[in-house]
């Protein structure tokens, strides 16, 4: 039959704590580079400084416009247009140098690779 050694059993307690760390670090990363966001729209009237076409991840084109609010201010918004004929008028008007107002929204499913989390433009107003 079986034989007792006499050793006891050790618990260790980081193997008791790895598994609730370890699910809290999933569900920080999850919501860190989490597809949701917080659905909001506006509009933002000034100048467009720069139209760009950059690649997200190397796979997806993305459309991006900058625009300030004045031409003598530092702070410069990004917005991502995901409509090209908006991006075409968008990229004349920049060459105009005009005010212009758009509209922009996020909604609640935003892919990283789409837009970079970054608000879409929808309409010129």
């Amino acid at each position: 039959m079986g034989r007792n050694t006499g050793r006891m059993k050790i618990y260790s307690y980081s193997s008791n704590l790895f598994f609730p760390f370890g699910l809290f670090v999933l569900i920080f990363l999850f919501f860190l580079f989490s597809p949701f966001s917080i659905p909001s729209y506006g509009e933002h009237t000034g100048i467009i400084t720069a139209t760009e076409v950059s690649n997200a991840f190397f796979l997806f084109p993305n459309k991006v416009v900058y625009i300030k609010t004045d031409l003598q201010s530092s702070q410069e918004e990004s917005y991502c247009v995901d409509n090209e004929d908006i991006f075409l008028q968008l990229r004349a008007l920049q060459k105009e140098k005009k005010t212009v107002t758009i509209s922009y929204e996020n909604s609640f499913w935003m892919p990283p690779w789409k837009c970079s989390r970054q608000s879409v433009i929808k309409s010129i107003n």
